[in-house]
């Protein structure tokens, strides 16, 4: 009886960590890859990558007509006690320095990140339209306007 309590209690343990060795699970991977979105001069290339089961990050760059890249923003999508935060650091924005927006929703293949506190945009959302193709946009109010600003991303095929 000892050992049949024993091994249960291993199975249940065993299964317990393997929950807990993922602890990203919630958001999709669909996001790991190279995204192009193209604007009036130039475009944009954004890149994501699994650092470990807590972390993903993100690099994105301007390319401008001439191939000259300006780095736009780094990001990083953690998981930590329970939440999942979405973090950008802008280049030129708020000092440099990092804000973090809480996930309010995932499901349905769409990604929203929320921060009311923030001046623009309090509200960024990705979302899944097809295996090679995102439609991001971050929202919010701006001096008293609600604004959207929209990049259709396809996935970059080596």
């Amino acid at each position: 009886m000892k050992k049949y309590l024993l091994i249960t209690q291993l199975l249940l343990l065993t299964q317990f960590a393997f929950s807990q060795s993922n602890p990203i699970p919630s958001i999709k991977k669909w996001i790991v890859g190279n995204w192009k979105t193209s604007l009036l001069k130039g475009y944009i290339i954004e890149t994501w990558n699994k650092e470990n089961d807590s972390i993903l990050k993100s690099i994105s760059y301007i390319i401008k007509p001439n191939g000259d890249s300006i780095l736009q923003e780094k990001v990083n999508l953690e998981y930590s006690n329970g939440n999942t935060f979405y973090i950008p650091t802008v280049s030129g924005q708020n000092n440099n320095e990092p804000v973090i927006f809480n996930l309010i929703k995932n499901q349905d293949n769409e990604l929203v990140f929320e921060n009311l506190e923030h001046d623009f945009p309090q509200r960024v959302v990705y979302k899944l339209i097809s295996k090679n193709k995102i439609l991001a946009w971050i929202e919010g109010n701006l001096k008293g306007r609600f604004k959207k600003k929209e990049f259709e991303m396809d996935r970059m095929v080596k």
